[in-house]
């Protein structure tokens, strides 16, 4: 058993030092792991953001760390075992949304069940391709991305007691 946990502690360090923000989620949801990298470029500390509930919905948030777990979620598809490519968000601190591309790898148990997603933040996405002509229905990661960017677009102008 000792071997294990020494494994997972160097894991865990190398993940760490990285230069790339990474984050990992539970198979609830919830934020197990942020790097110092993720915490720098959320502008949010690694106490507050552990512990979060990355659900994406429109509800309107409490505090900044829940704002900021609703830009890291991941698309439905990643919790059903599908390795991602997807765009996320965060506020910076002069109100402006930054975005960037995330690589979400759906993590699994040795009996194959769904354990949580390790998520590696890249940089900003390329929009040098111009809009894509659309033929057929939007899939899910295609609607998610655009909720988001409505929401975070609103939420930008409006208040929750307005």
């Amino acid at each position: 058993m000792a071997r294990k946990r020494s494994t997972a502690n160097a894991l865990k360090q190398l993940l760490s030092v990285s230069s790339l923000p990474i984050f990992v989620l539970d198979d609830q949801r919830h934020i197990v792991f942020c790097n110092e990298a993720c915490c720098r470029w959320v502008n949010v500390s690694e106490d507050e953001l552990v512990g979060q509930r990355c659900d994406y919905h429109s509800a309107p948030r409490s505090t900044i760390a829940e704002d900021v777990a609703s830009g890291l979620c991941p698309p439905p598809e990643v919790f059903g075992g599908t390795r991602v490519t997807a765009e996320v968000s965060c506020r910076s601190t002069t109100g402006t949304l930054e975005s960037r591309t995330a690589e979400f790898i759906p993590l699994g148990s040795q009996s194959g069940e769904f354990v949580g997603v390790l998520a590696f933040v890249k940089a900003a996405p390329s929009w040098g391709a111009g809009p894509r002509q659309r033929s057929e229905e939007p899939s899910p990661s295609e609607l998610h991305q655009a909720l988001r960017k409505l929401r975070q677009g609103i939420g930008r102008y409006f208040r929750v007691d307005q």
